[in-house]
């Protein structure tokens, strides 16, 4: 490696967690990760939500592309009544790191929550459900929680829940759900088929809630192994649409790591895409369901809905098959907010999923733990500026199981860039290029603002 090369401190800030975790053992690592969460900022007085105490639903799909909201009929029609957050994305791209930035508001190397195996490191005494609670709201959980939660001893519902309904193992069927105390088994008829299960669970809870109540409802939908819901198994979904980056004939601008992976079969991407669309389906029926359910109680007025996924997934586009990686197909996720009495709209300021915890905290009147993102209820009153210089992206590169190696990168309107672990940089321009076909990074003619977005991205990290 040449010294033009050679990685950057700040991208060995796992080393130094690392050394201070052998140093001084599990018990100093943990102090520093509650001194990080008890940090609370200051809330802006000039923002304030037009809704007092509202209801919190927050829905988080498992994988889901960006471009499949369009395969979801009843998502697909409610344009007028939802915010549809065009540009929104997530600091990591894997389920848990995910999850545990949407309970926190920060970036996985401030909750240390970087890849599917660390749950044991998300602080379950001080996140946004505990404040929720402490503050009076009724909470649940249904779905997915932490990957991993079930094996850091026994089974129990985490601080802050009041109705803790857990897959111990996600599956579609023959699965094991953890409510409140009691483990319930489920088997492979039609009617163990895991998002109606927890859509109705989840439908249930709205019925018997008290006020306000706050709901994570998370199916195991749109993960693999891409099994929709008997109903939907020869559903016409429309067509597999590929693009340029689809199997990308010309790899040579990229990473070694993407250089070495081979084309994929076209016949197989395109059965794993189609049954991951009939998978949605039975979400967006259960979305739907949801929905008329708040109307019929006469709450939807003051409940505010929020639908994401956890991230996003590759099927052959760039040749990979699979997420954690830094290009859009990895990380661009669907988000969408219903606000009461508000008319939906496109939104194209970038947004991230670190954005969902303090938009929540900000919707109930709460103050949040140290926070990175910043809250979103100003753009949904009104076009605002974010004042944000861009998003951080990231991928700590030490779950073996991900080929992706570790990288650093930020998301500006019109450029990404990243920096490798092994030295290699990635620049593409989001305007022209927003396939990220061309990696211009090195060039000369852009050397300018490569230096610039070095800049930005050392100063996202010193924050």
């Amino acid at each position: 490696m040449t010294n033009s090369d050679k990685v950057p401190d700040y991208l060995n800030r796992r080393n130094f967690l690392k050394l201070l975790s052998l140093s001084a053992g599990a018990t100093f690592l943990s102090a520093c990760q509650k001194a990080l969460s008890l940090t609370s900022p200051t809330p802006d007085p000039t923002i304030t939500s037009n809704i007092k105490k509202p209801n919190i639903v927050l829905i988080i799909s498992d994988d889901q592309t960006y471009e499949s909201l369009g395969r979801m009929p009843y998502m697909d029609t409610q344009t007028n009544n939802w915010y549809k957050f065009t540009q929104a994305f997530t600091n990591v791209s894997l389920c848990c790191p995910s999850r545990a930035a949407m309970l926190t508001g920060q970036f996985s190397h401030h909750n240390l929550v970087e890849d599917n195996m660390k749950a044991d490191l998300f602080n379950a005494e001080n996140n946004l459900v505990t404040r929720l609670n402490d503050s009076g709201y009724h909470t649940a959980l249904i779905g997915k929680y932490l990957n991993g939660w079930k094996t850091l001893g026994p089974l129990a519902t985490p601080p802050g829940w009041d109705h803790f309904a857990a897959f111990v193992a996600t599956k579609f069927y023959d699965y094991q759900i953890f409510e409140d105390g009691i483990v319930t088994s489920y088997g492979s008829e039609q009617a163990d088929y895991s998002t109606d299960v927890v859509g109705q669970k989840a439908v249930d809870f709205i019925a018997t809630a008290q006020e306000p109540f706050f709901l994570q409802f998370s199916p195991y939908a749109a993960h693999g192994p891409f099994t929709p819901a008997p109903r939907h198994v020869d559903a016409d979904v429309g067509a597999f649409i590929k693009d340029e980056s689809f199997n990308e004939a010309d790899v040579s601008d990229k990473p070694q790591w993407i250089q070495g992976l081979p084309t994929r079969i076209e016949a197989s991407m395109e059965m794993m895409r189609l049954n991951q669309y009939r998978q949605l389906l039975s979400l967006d029926e259960w979305v739907k369901e949801i929905n008329d359910l708040l109307v019929q109680k006469g709450i939807l007025k003051n409940t505010v809905i929020i639908y994401v996924s956890d991230n996003s997934l590759a099927f052959g586009e760039h040749r990979l098959i699979g997420k954690t990686g830094g290009y859009d197909i990895c990380n661009h996720i669907p988000l969408l907010i219903r606000y009461p009495d508000n008319r939906g709209r496109p939104i194209e300021r970038l947004v991230s999923n670190v954005d969902i915890a303090p938009t929540i905290a900000e919707l109930a009147g709460i103050q949040l733990p140290g926070s990175d993102g910043i809250s979103l209820v100003p753009l949904l009153e009104k076009p605002v500026n974010l004042h944000r210089k861009g998003l951080l992206i990231h991928w700590a590169g030490e779950e073996s199981v991900f080929a992706t190696p570790a990288f650093w990168g930020i998301i500006e309107l019109e450029w990404k860039y990243m920096e490798l672990a092994s030295g290699e940089k990635e620049l593409y321009d989001r305007v022209n290029d927003p396939l990220e076909l061309n990696n211009v990074a090195g060039k000369p003619e852009y050397a300018a603002i490569q230096s610039q977005l070095q800049a930005d991205l050392q100063a996202l990290l010193s924050e």
